[in-house]
């Protein structure tokens, strides 16, 4: 998962009960709800990454997903966290090592096969504790970044899928697409008929931006629409799940300016109920995950205030959270 675009958010008062769904929330043609769905995950993306300050503890009173990842040379660490959230009576979104089937360049690792296979070994004695496992994250868009095209993309989408599915083959296997597989030129939804590869169950969706124009500006949509896209994909069994945006970027040089940076903080709020009705609504999505809980992610020099950092917005998650997992 990679911030890479500023987004806004507004708030609602807390409710016991699950909001009323109303068309005129998403700013896009949507019919009315009739009945409320509840997703089937809430948790935060990265919570039990080796490479972040862990939060699981924290926030599994209101979770029941733990997201969990490492490089291959910190397996044993990946493990000690899919035993943590096993006490805690949580299920795991592995993510897979990215170098276990990727080179940096997105061709796919040397003997990619064999390091599968030992990485397979490693986590099968807690398999039955996965919800699904993470293949890689933002796939197209990283491909776009190292000249390689969509449909080259695919096909090693699909080499990855069918070994994974050939050795745990009742585990549900995951990817994201981005906001920029959906620009009208040189992206997955533009240069494929369908750029959802074979054998994968989850497709994440994250845009990071605006609710009701986000994305590059000469493609932007409101976020709504790109479920849409995606759904008109799906096959019977196939779902999708959301990362919400829950942080604020700390300002620096001409923004650097707390004051701002809090008033970004209350809009996420508004975000937060914008994406929770929108799960409501929408029985094709399986999970939310806001991305972040952590208050000390660092990209490109630069701090990340997640959910942790501002109280009203974590207190409307941890609201949204329970009444998703009924904890």
């Amino acid at each position: 998962m990679r911030a890479t675009i500023l987004f806004l958010g507004a708030c609602r008062p807390a409710s016991s009960a699950p909001p009323v769904v109303t068309p005129a929330l998403f700013s896009s043609a949507r019919s009315p709800v009739v009945a409320a769905h509840l997703p089937a995950y809430f948790g935060y993306y990265g919570d039990g990454f080796t490479w972040l300050s862990s939060t699981t503890a924290e926030v599994a009173g209101h979770v029941n997903v733990s997201w969990v990842s490492s490089d291959i040379a910190n397996t044993p660490a990946l493990l000690a966290k899919v035993a943590d959230a096993h006490r805690l009576g949580l299920k795991v979104a592995l993510a897979i090592p990215a170098d276990v089937f990727w080179a940096a360049d997105m061709t796919l690792a040397t003997d990619y096969a064999g390091k599968w296979k030992t990485f397979a070994d490693q986590v099968r004695p807690n398999i039955s504790d996965v919800a699904f496992l993470y293949a890689v994250d933002e796939p197209y868009l990283q491909a776009k970044g190292a000249k390689t095209s969509a449909a080259d993309m695919k096909v090693r989408l699909e080499t990855v899928s069918l070994l994974i599915k050939q050795t745990f083959p009742g585990v549900p296997v995951a990817f994201t697409f981005t906001a920029m597989d959906f620009e009208p030129r040189k992206s997955a939804f533009a240069d494929l008929d369908n750029p959802l590869p074979a054998n994968y169950d989850y497709f994440g969706f994250d845009c990071y931006g605006s609710w009701d124009r986000c994305g590059r500006k000469q493609s932007a949509h409101p976020i709504p629409w790109f479920v849409d896209q995606i759904k008109a994909k799906l096959s019977a069994n196939q779902k999708i799940f959301i990362f919400a945006d829950a942080f604020v970027r700390q300002g620096r040089g001409r923004r650097a300016n707390a004051g701002q940076d809090t008033v970004e903080a209350v809009l996420r709020v508004a975000r937060a109920d914008q994406y929770y009705q929108l799960v409501l609504s929408d029985s094709s999505i399986v999970g939310l995950f806001p991305f972040l809980y952590q208050d000390d992610y660092v990209e490109a020099g630069q701090r990340f205030f997640g959910v942790k950092h501002w109280p009203a917005l974590q207190a409307r998650y941890v609201e949204i959270g329970r009444q998703i997992t009924g904890k």
